[in-house]
């Protein structure tokens, strides 16, 4: 709503009108303050939701209540709600609008109407002020655009020219302004496509219309996928896909696939068999035609061909022999054309034909058979003839030959070898392929098969069989080969090896195993002897039949199993080992043992898990694993009583687990937590063995047992002036746990107390707080919730309550609450109403109340307030109370114009009040104050000003506004006045509360034009008084209806020569409003408006405006529009009919038009082209449609036109119509036609009896072609095989080739070519005279047939050619020597020979030498030795044949090499003569390499084992530091074991361990009884771990065995060593070489440094040293050794054994260099203590410096020194023997030399001992602390003092001159070098003199 300043001023003026009178009623409405700032409001649409979009104020001067807001209408509710109100209605009260809806200006209205109200009363029956608020919502960009569609799909046909529209997008933007504006971009919607796909389509940016940008082609896309985007002015994108699909045009022809179409078939083919098969398809994808084939030209007559599915097959007989066929070489040619039936109508933009070439080559019948020279054949062999060798054939046919007399591939055979009708391969014959005619050879293929003892003879047919026909025609011819025998076969076992078994404690000659063997051989060669090796006497065997028994005790647990070696030997010398295990079987004679002695766990009560991991029970039995003897089970034999079914063991895994938790309360006290289960390990043996053992397991407490009271309820009762430190209750709780802490508990109040109570932790008594008063008027009961909490890990607790009633006594006075009291009455109330009841509160429980009024009390106040006299007016007997209970009532007659307020005090009295000892006063009263106000009665109705209203409304008028404002007024005082209406025809009006009469539905004024109500006042007196006003509404009209079609049809024809103004149709509507809104016009919108068109604006009449043409345009597309009041557009109503098609009727009016015939264009087609074959095909157009544009086409001309050629017309589908074609097609034989011919053609359409038509020239012309292959005759063709003996001159002529052509002229002018496949390289062609010659020397034994293609084509166009595969065969001559099989390396050739053998059975053949010739006859190969080594002479002899034997046994172990040398030559000249030249001054040969009828030969004499293994050294020695794990490998004996057989297979075994001294004895045996693992395999590895304290070694007695295949049995027995060391003990020596290197060299190493030293010195460990980095360094050995007395066996500390090493360097030098030794250094715990030395000497140094510069502190601390020194050097030189009865461990020992007394380190120097004797001793300087070394004054020798005296004395005291001793570090080394001497002198006495062994030091300085 807009208002007008007049206006404005016009509302004021009535404004303030209704204020003033107003003013004059009993209540005034409120007022809204800010109406003008908030009329209109003005918000963005993005306006976030709870934003506040204005503030109501209003103001209410006389209330009577505070103004609340409401709002009035559902639309509003829905987009707003009210805040709080804020503030006062007197002074301003505001209420915030808040938004609670998204605001949208795009999709709504952008004009709102809010609908509030405020009231005075929040019941709403006072005053109602509306306030309504129109809110003008702004647009922002917050739309996307949007396409009318997800998905455009559009088509398009590939021929479409650049700009043809596609289709037209469309996208909206419901936004305004520039947000609303559309911009259209088009992407592909993918990336990476080419230029021409992205660019192929153009979008009009503004219109949405996409475009054609250039030419498309179907065959290279057929669609096109684009991403569509809407971008409006704001930036803001929409997107939407878009596929475009190109649409095939005819444009391509046929294309043939499988190309080329040659085919072979046979002569004697069937009639009607199909032979080949072309396929072609059209070329257009998408709109393909059907293909037809047929025959155009060339030699088809004998075929016929299928037009549908292009099957060529046999139409007449074939004849490969007759003349014709030869001539052609077999081969027939056509062409074949395929054409695509074109439908009727479609148009082809291209030809529709394609043509192709078949080939069709009859082959020639198969039907000779290749032919041996003989059908049988005998030849020899020797037995065992190695691979390649050939038999010798004997009379009467000493040669093999085989033909086959057919050409080509017929005479292509193959040749393999068949016994009883299977392929036979032990021998193969050679060559395996054969072209016409060739001599065979048959090798040995499998050297096994000449076995004489299997069959002296073998028998077996040779076959020669067609390879390429399909017969296979084939001979066959018998071989029978004779096996010459030699001696070949040694003593075979029925198996591999054997086992046996036999039970332990088995009696001697029990019986074992039968071992048997067989041999081939016959007579003495065949006979067997038995032996038996590694059985170490425990087994023999009878010689001759084979049995093995026992021959001594067995014992399983020492070994379980034997590994004999059992050979058997025959008469000719060959021995066959076989191995024999015999398992010794276990008899049950061992108890289960138990690894530890006892077993222990903890569980925790009420848990299921043991608390440190599973107890499990392990026990072992040496009886055999993984049987019942050695099973171990497990079952528990004994548990406390009351606990058999807590617990369980697993039978198989010994865990113990729990099957109930246990409950530590319930265990017998007397166990104290502890449970032993009694546990047996048993096994499965008979008889059943066990072992028992206790489990002891340990119960924790747990803390499951909360504290518990003995009720969980307690009551009492204390009186409410109980004091301080009153005993209330004692409460008692008790806790099930059986021990500390978790039965100690605490107890507490937890909540209730209020500081009131407390409560003895201990003892549970509550008692009253100290200071606390308590109040049962305050509060009558405490319950408090008391806890018990025991002391536990996890403590638990126990609760109950204590309910504490307080005893009352009256001690309280009275109150009233409220002080003052209000109340009202009517003033025509009868006597005796209630008033109202005041009432006082007593806090005590026995009270007794009492009221009355104060009678001087009484005041009263007239309605303005003034005090009136209540004793003259009678006013003080208005009111009187009942004492009781306080009720005021009416006593007398009341007025309230007399009086309109009375006040009075009302006073209460407590009658049962206690009263305190001396004090009689009644203290307990209170008094109220109260106020009655006396209330008008009414008795005048309200009335009306006027009491009639007429008014005019426009329907158009908005919902909730105001329509009338009414005015009341009532002469009673305060009356509100109400409204409601009583007359309201169809509810289209509404009254407020405040007379404002609103629109509550639209008016409709063509539905009701007039309107009367009828309106109701009343007050709201009871009973309410009301009078009535009528109201008259005239409604006004609006335009508020659109025009109304009339039904229309949507599709109009009107024939294209209609006149101007025709009517095409007619159009009506109709408007329900009256006047210019009621008025209805026409206006016509048409697409693409030409003018052509028009609309009667008042009729709605459509015309022809302008002269239609079909042609131009054939149809409109219009809607019509229809509008009211045409003076004001602002104020229209419109309304447009869906979219009419008026099409354009045609009429034919146009010719046909050709669009492809020039007459000056010639068109040829081939003489040979086929009837039906499409020349050309003619196309007209018709701009007309329907029949009028249907064409038909007809041809004239000469006669030998019309005879010759046709027209077809024939319909095909272009786009979506069919159109018509006119096909040029042959319709005679043109062969023999040559020249121009000119056809008429006519294009006719179909219009009737106006049909039209066009006539054109089109000229044809007849071509000739080359229709006849070249045909080879001379070979015959296709493919041809001749012969040509190898070794020809270059450039013979092998043969002259010779083609036929049946054209003539250039079509038969032949032209050779040698086409580059195969061997092409290797011959020469003449291209016109078709000699083909050799370029180089051909070998046959370099290739033996060469492969070429030949092709003969003729002059042609286009050209034809024929193709030739030609094999050349090269037949041998004997050009070749025999060569040994090798290359040009200097390896020689190995034979192995065993040794310590001769004769027959060491014959090998080295006739490995190969001749490759082919015939026969050039095949003669002998073989002689022409060099070699001198041994060669008297142990090998080598016959002709290649066989070299033996003559002379061999000692392998005896030769300085394991092998013998020579040359060996290979001739065909067989004499035994060898000529001088061929022996070899150097060996090998210098020509070695390329003289390959020479072999190095190398004969190998293997090995047997015939030397027993040996150790390097025994004992075997290694040191093992005393940290080193369980399981740890420490040395491999395999690499202390030498055998002088190269083959070496050594197992171990132990035989007993023995521990030195006793106590590590006893030490081990306690923990394990084998502490080291020797292997079968020589790894031995550490079996237990070892203590700090443990000191000793080891000695093991062990067995190496060898039992090896054709050898002996030998088992040698050492001695392993192994030493308890620290790893400081050791010394590490760092080698430059290999760790195999160092391995090879160790024993002579050590033993040198054994020899040099005087120790043992031990091995430990052998690896690759690290360098600085912790690398590996592969060229570097670290080895690990350490050093022992010889004679004491103790360990040399590593240190000593460098001193050693430096004393005897100069003798150690040359051992330093012979074996690359770098360094020898101590390890790297020896290192960090001598580096920790060298810095305390170093500091020692220093403080010597500091000394220096103080003179007289160097005297004091020289003085202080001295003494110390002396107290020490005493004790460090005090020889102290132990007394009788000491034990060896007593520490007095630690006195027997320097460095062992309680003020010394050990291995720490005096001089070090200063630094830590000055650090502990704090300034304490006691010349009698020698004392504390308990060093007896009488052992004291007399040195003492001389001693002390001198510095340096050996341990003898002799003194040692200082020109010896030097300077520095060697005044020190020299004494520890005396020393060493000194205890090595002791050490001797002592052996020799054990009783004196005590008294010999044996510890270090």
């Amino acid at each position: 709503m807009t208002f007008t300043s007049k206006s404005l001023y016009a509302y004021q003026v009535f404004l303030l009108t209704v204020l003033t009178f107003n003013a004059v009623t009993a209540n005034e409405p409120p007022t809204v303050t800010n109406i003008q700032d908030i009329r209109f409001i003005i918000k963005p649409e993005n306006t976030p939701i709870n934003s506040i979009l204005g503030t109501i104020t209003a103001l209410d001067i006389d209330g009577p209540q505070e103004l609340t807001f409401t709002i009035t209408e559902a639309t509003t509710r829905d987009l707003v709600k009210l805040g709080t109100p804020q503030g006062s209605s007197t002074t301003g009260r505001s209420v915030a609008i808040i938004l609670i809806t998204e605001l949208d200006c795009d999709r709504q209205n952008g004009q709102r109407k809010l609908y509030f109200q405020v009231s005075d009363k929040a019941d709403g029956s006072g005053n109602n002020i509306p306030v309504v608020i129109t809110l003008f919502i702004s647009d922002v960009n917050d739309e996307d655009p949007t396409f009318n569609n997800s998905r455009y799909k559009g088509s398009v046909m590939e021929n479409a020219s650049v700009g043809t529209v596609v289709l037209t997008v469309k996208a909206t933007d419901p936004d305004n302004g520039l947000g609303g504006t559309v911009t259209y971009f088009l992407e592909p919607a993918v990336s990476g496509v080419s230029e021409g796909y992205r660019t192929a389509f153009l979008i009009n940016p503004t219109s949405g219309a996409i475009t054609v940008n250039h030419s498309l082609d179907f065959e290279t896309f057929n669609f096109y996928e684009f991403t569509l985007i809407a971008r409006d002015g704001g930036g803001r994108n929409g997107t939407a896909d878009l596929l475009i699909t190109v649409n095939d045009t005819q444009d391509t022809p046929p294309a043939f696939y499988n190309l080329p179409y040659s085919v072979s078939i046979p002569e004697n083919v069937s009639l009607g068999t199909s032979i080949l098969q072309v396929t072609a398809l059209d070329g257009d994808r998408g709109v393909e035609n059907i293909v037809n084939y047929s025959f155009i030209e060339g030699s088809y007559a004998f075929f016929s061909l299928d037009t549908s599915t292009g099957v060529i097959s046999v139409k007449m007989q074939l004849d490969r022999d007759s003349p014709d066929v030869r001539d052609k070489g077999g081969v027939y040619d056509m062409k074949v054309k395929a054409s695509e039936v074109v439908p009727t109508g479609q148009v082809n933009m291209g030809v529709t034909t394609a043509t192709t070439l078949v080939t069709i080559t009859v082959i020639d019948v198969n039907d000779n058979s290749p032919n041996f020279n003989s059908p049988w054949y005998n030849a020899t062999i020797l037995e065992n003839m190695q691979q390649g060798v050939p038999i010798t054939f004997t009379t009467p046919f000493t040669i093999m030959n085989v033909s086959d007399i057919d050409q080509g591939s017929n005479s292509h055979f193959e040749l393999f070898l068949e016994k009883d009708g299977k392929h036979y391969s032990d021998f193969t014959p050679q060559p395996s392929e054969v072209f016409s005619e060739s001599s065979v050879l048959i090798r040995v293929n499998n050297q096994s098969a000449l076995d004489y003892e299997i069959t002296y003879q073998l028998t077996f047919q040779i076959i020669a069989r067609e390879k390429d026909t399909a017969e296979h025609r084939s001979s066959t011819a018998i071989v029978t080969v004779h096996i010459l025998n030699v001696n070949d076969n040694e003593p075979i076992f029925d198996s591999d090896s054997y086992n046996a078994t036999v039970k332990e404690n088995s009696q001697n000659r029990t019986h074992v195993a039968w071992m048997q063997a067989h041999d081939a051989d016959l007579g003495d060669f065949g006979k067997l002897t038995y032996s038996v090796r590694g059985s170490n006497d425990r087994f023999v065997i009878n010689a001759t039949s084979g049995e093995v028994f026992v021959n001594g005790e067995l014992d399983r647990e020492k070994v379980d199993k034997y590994f004999l070696t059992v050979e058997a030997k025959d008469g000719g010398g060959f021995r066959t080992p076989v191995e024999l295990e015999v398992t010794i079987l276990d008899e049950n004679d061992n108890p289960p043992l138990f690894r530890r002695n006892e077993y222990s766990g903890t569980v925790q009560e009420n848990k299921m898990n043991f608390t440190r991991g599973s107890v499990q029970i392990q026990a072992v039995d040496d009886d055999e694993p993984n049987s019942p003897n050695s099973e171990v089970l497990y079952r528990i034999s004994k548990t406390p009583s009351n606990l058999t079914s807590n617990f369980t063991v697993d039978n198989q895994t010994g865990v113990i687990s729990l099957t109930q938790s246990l409950d530590y309360e319930k265990l017998d006290p007397g166990l104290e937590g502890k449970i032993i289960l009694t546990v047996e390990a048993y096994d499965n043996g008979v008889p059943r063995k066990s072992s028992f053992i206790n489990v002891t397991l340990e119960v924790e407490d747990e803390n499951d047992n909360s504290p518990q009271f003995t009720k969980p309820k307690y009551f009492t009762n204390i009186l409410e002036n109980s004091t301080s430190g009153a005993s209330v209750l004692s409460v008692t709780a008790i806790d099930l746990d059986r021990t500390s802490p978790n039965n100690n508990f605490l107890y507490r109040i937890d909540s209730g107390a209020m500081d009131k109570f407390r409560i003895n932790f201990q003892t549970g008594l509550i008692t009253v707080e100290v200071g606390a008063v308590l109040d049962r008027e305050a509060r009558s009961q405490y319950i408090l919730n008391i806890s018990a909490t025991d002391r536990g890990s996890q403590p638990l607790a126990g609760y109950c309550v204590v309910e504490i009633n307080i005893t009352d006594i009256n001690d309280q006075a009275p109150v009233f609450t409220p002080a003052s009291w209000s109340a009202s009455v009517v003033e025509n109330s009868v006597i005796g109403t209630i008033v109202t009841t005041v009432t006082a509160s007593d806090p005590d429980q026995n009270f007794h109340l009492v009221y009355s009024i104060i009678p001087n009390s009484i005041k009263a106040k007239d309605e303005n307030g003034l005090e009136v006299n209540v004793t003259a007016n009678k006013i003080i007997d208005y009111f009187n109370i009942h004492m009781g209970n306080g009720s005021i009532y009416v006593n007398s007659t009341l007025d309230r114009e007399t009086a309109e307020v009375i006040t009075m005090e009302i006073l209460a009295t407590d009658l049962n009040a206690w009263v305190p000892v001396g004090n009689s006063s009644n203290p307990q009263t209170a008094t109220a104050t109260l106020t009655i106000t006396l209330l008008d009665f009414n008795d005048n109705a309200p009335e009306f000003i006027p009491s009639m209203y007429q008014l005019n409304v426009s329907e158009g008028l908005d919902i909730n506004a105001e329509v009338l404002r009414l005015q009341t007024r009532d002469k009673d005082k305060g009356q509100i006045i109400s409204y409601q209406i009583n007359k309201n025809p169809f509810s289209k009006f509404a009254v407020t509360s405040t007379g404002v009469v609103i629109l509550s539905q639209r008016l409709d004024r063509e539905a009701q034009s007039n309107l009367e109500l009828t309106l109701i006042a009343y007050d709201n007196g009871a009973p309410a008084l009301m009078s009535t006003a009528t109201v008259s509404i005239l409604v006004i009209d609006v335009n508020d209806n659109s025009p109304v079609f009339q039904d229309y049809n949507t599709q109009y024809t009107v024939p294209e020569n209609a006149t101007i103004n025709q009517v095409i149709a007619l159009i009506s509507a109709t408007d329900r409003d009256i006047g210019d809104f009621g008025n209805v016009f026409y206006r016509l919108e048409v697409q693409d408006n030409d003018g052509k068109l028009g609309i009667n604006e008042s009729s709605g009449a459509i015309y022809v405006a302008d002269k239609l043409d079909r042609e131009t345009r054939s149809s409109y597309t219009v809607s019509v529009t229809a509008y009211d009041n045409k003076a004001d557009s602002n104020n229209q109503r419109s309304n447009t009919t869906k979219p009419i098609i008026i099409s354009v009727g045609d009429i034919n009016d146009n010719s046909p038009v050709f669009t492809n015939v020039d007459p000056n264009l010639i068109h040829t087609v081939q003489e040979s082209a086929s009837i039906g074959h499409i020349i050309y095909t003619v196309t007209a157009e018709d701009l007309d449609e329907g029949p009028n544009a249907e064409i038909n086409y007809t041809i004239g001309g000469n006669a030998t036109v019309m005879e010759k050629f046709r027209v077809e017309t024939v319909g095909r589908m272009v786009g979506t119509q069919i159109k018509n074609f006119g096909e040029i097609r042959v319709k005679g034989n043109l062969r023999g036609l040559f020249g121009n011919f000119e056809l008429n053609i006519t294009a006719s359409d179909r219009g009737g009896m106006q049909s039209r038509s066009t006539t054109a020239n089109l000229v044809i012309a007849v071509l000739d072609e080359n229709l006849n292959n070249p045909v080879f005759v001379r070979p015959e063709g296709p493919r041809s095989a001749i012969s040509v003996k190898e070794e020809q001159p270059v450039n013979t002529e092998v043969i002259k080739l010779l083609a036929t052509d049946a054209d003539h002229g250039l079509n038969a002018a032949v032209t050779y070519t040698l086409l580059d496949e195969g061997d092409y390289q290797k011959f020469r062609l003449d291209p016109l005279t078709g000699s083909l010659s050799n370029k180089d020397v051909l070998d046959r034994e370099t290739k033996d047939r060469y492969e070429l293609k030949i092709e003969a084509a003729d002059g042609g166009n286009p050209q034809l050619a024929t193709m030739l595969s030609l094999t050349i065969i090269l037949l041998d001559v004997n050009d070749n020597p025999p060569e040994f099989s090798r290359g040009s390396d200097m390896y020689p050739y190995k034979v192995y020979i065993e040794e310590e053998r001769m004769g027959a059975d060491t014959t090998r053949s080295l006739a490995i030498a190969v001749d490759r010739d082919s015939e026969a006859q050039n095949l003669l190969i002998c073989y002689y030795i022409i060099g070699g080594d001198d041994a060669v002479s008297v142990y090998l002899q080598l016959d002709d044949g290649g066989n070299l034997t033996l003559i002379q046994p061999l000692d392998r172990e005896a030769l300085p090499v394991p092998f013998i040398s020579m040359i060996v030559w290979a001739t065909p000249q067989c004499s035994h003569n060898v000529p001088n030249n061929l022996r070899p001054a150097v060996f090998p040969p210098t020509d070695y390499d390329r003289n390959h009828t020479l072999l190095w030969a190398r004969v190998y004499i293997t090995d047997i084992n015939d030397n027993p293994p040996e150790f390097r050294q025994s004992p075997v020695t290694v040191g093992v530091t005393r940290d080193t794990e369980l399981g740890t490998f420490i040395v491999n004996l395999q690499e202390e074991v030498r055998d002088k057989d190269e083959q070496k297979n050594v197992t171990f075994e132990t035989n007993d361990i023995q521990i030195y001294p006793e106590s590590l004895r006893n030490q081990i045996n306690q923990q394990v009884r084998d502490p080291f693992l020797v292997l079968k395999n020589g790894s031995v590895k550490t079996n237990t771990y070892f203590k700090s304290d443990m000191s000793g070694y080891f000695l093991i007695n062990i067995s190496a065995v060898e039992n090896i295949n054709n050898g002996s049995f030998y088992r040698v027995h050492g001695l392993l060593r192994i030493s308890l060391i620290n790893d400081d003990q050791r010394v590490k020596v760092v080698f430059k070489a290999t760790p195999a290197a160092v391995n090879e060299f160790k024993a002579d190493f050590v033993q040198k440094l054994q020899n040099v030293t005087g120790f043992r010195i031990v091995v430990d460990k052998i690896q690759t040293h690290a360098n600085a980095q912790g690398n590996p360094d592969d060229e570097k050995t670290d080895m690990f050794i350490h050093a022992e007395d010889k004679k004491t066996n103790e360990t040399i500390p590593a240190a000593e054994l460098l001193r050693s090493i430096d004393y005897h360097a100069e003798a150690l030098l040359g051992l330093r260099y012979q074996y690359k030794v770098l360094e020898i250094v101590p390890t790297e715990s020896a290192i960090k203590a001598e580096n920790l030395e060298d810095t305390f000497r170093m500091a020692l140094i220093l403080v010597a410096i500091v000394l220096s510069l103080f003179c007289m502190a160097i005297l004091v601390i020289f003085y202080l020194v001295r003494i110390k020194y002396q107290r020490k050097l005493k004790a460090a030189t005090a020889m102290s023997y132990i007394s009788k009865g000491t034990g060896s461990d007593s520490d007095l020992r630690k006195l027997e030399m320097p460095g062992t007394n309680q003020h010394a380190y050990e291995n720490i120097n005096p001089i070090y001992m200063e630094k830590v004797m000055l650090d502990t001793q704090d300034e304490h300087f006691d010349d009698y602390s020698l004392d504390e070394n308990a060093v007896d004054p009488d052992y004291m020798t007399s040195y003492d003092e001389k001693e002390v005296s001198m510095n340096f004395n050996t341990e003898d005291s002799k003194q040692i001159s200082l020109s010896k001793l030097g300077t520095g570090d060697a005044l020190l080394n020299e004494t520890l070098r005396q020393h060493e001497v000194t205890k090595a002198q002791n050490v001797y006495l002592a052996t020799m003199n054990p009783t004196q062994l005590n008294n010999f030091p044996t510890t270090e300085i």
